[in-house]
């Protein structure tokens, strides 16, 4: 009987640190999936603005094709 208390101790145990494990990982896993979400909102702002600089490259162009005429 007492080397099933035993095993059922260490079994106990090593369930413990399975799901400290596996809660560690799911935070590092969150943590991630945030950070890329991040990464990709900042894309999406870099390429708008992007995109506001070329319209405003083409206005200025236009206005000084304007004044070459």
């Amino acid at each position: 009987k007492n080397q099933l208390e035993i095993e059922k101790q260490e079994l106990e145990e090593k369930y413990k640190n399975l799901t400290n494990d596996y809660n560690n990982l799911s935070k590092k896993l969150d943590d991630y999936q945030n950070k890329e979400k991040i990464e990709q909102k900042k894309q999406l702002e870099f390429s708008e603005k992007i995109d506001e600089l070329n319209q405003e490259t083409d206005t200025l162009l236009e206005e000084i094709d304007k004044w070459q005429m």
